[in-house]
């Protein structure tokens, strides 16, 4: 196998483009070198601590300015927070495998198996924990599908009040999950104040999101109205699923 030539680039060796100085015009990346220890600092301090980068911004700017962060990124500022798919997954799953770590339950589920008819319904109660907060990707969906079926003349796609809606689920969840796992909040709180949040926030948004465009009391009516489809939407949906899978176990 032939080794790069990294003294003698003519060529960026990300895009291949020709270099014309130390930075490429093409892709923006710096000049590349072969690896070594001395670039370990370097390495670790990014990943760790590199609070500009469109992840930490994101995430500050959800924690800092919800509102205006969300909007921000739907008209247009996409490069200075990234992928918001890929935030939500990353960060979700962090906090997935931090509650499995400290043997946190989303869900009071202690309380059910006191009751014996309850023991028969443990294989249930697993896959609502294992699927509980991946869960918010169908119901951003689900919101962004009833917002743009109430706000059918804004400017915004269904997929933009997605993404809007999956942001706002996800700050709920980060908010409220970690006093949770630091056993600050009980199953019971942590349930109801990440709804009330999230379901308010949802509110807010699609009213921001129309701010200019509604008269102030039809523009609340339609973002409640919007939140209320969705949100039923998810639970028949929820009750359906669960309700198939409990049968075809059963019979089983």
């Amino acid at each position: 196998m032939d080794h790069l030539n990294f003294e003698n680039q003519s060529h960026c060796l990300n895009c291949h483009t020709p270099l014309a100085g130390e930075y490429c015009s093409g892709c923006g990346q710096k000049r590349a070198s072969r690896l070594t220890f001395k670039h370990l600092g370097v390495l670790l301090q990014s990943a760790l601590f590199d609070l500009e980068s469109p992840f930490f911004r994101l995430l500050f700017g959800l924690l800092l300015q919800p509102f205006s962060t969300i909007i921000g990124y739907l008209n247009g500022q996409r490069s200075r927070f990234g992928n918001p798919f890929k935030f939500s997954f990353i960060l979700l799953t962090v906090i997935v495998l931090a509650s499995h770590l400290l043997e946190t339950s989303f869900m009071p589920s202690s309380q059910l198996l006191e009751s014996k008819e309850q023991l028969k319904w443990q294989s249930e109660i697993a896959l609502y924990e294992a699927t509980h907060i991946y869960r918010v990707f169908i119901l951003a969906f689900l919101l962004g599908l009833a917002s743009k079926l109430v706000y059918r003349s804004a400017p915004y796609t269904m997929l933009e009040y997605t993404i809007g809606h999956l942001l706002i689920l996800t700050l709920s969840v980060l908010i409220f999950s970690i006093p949770l796992m630091l056993e600050i909040f009980s199953e019971q709180l942590y349930a109801i104040l990440s709804l009330l949040f999230s379901g308010l926030y949802s509110i807010i948004l699609n009213y921001k999101m129309a701010e200019n465009e509604l008269a102030k009391w039809k523009n609340w009516v339609q973002a409640i109205l919007a939140y209320a489809i969705g949100s039923t939407l998810f639970s028949a949906m929820l009750t359906f699923l669960f309700g198939v899978y409990s049968g075809f176990t059963h019979k089983i």
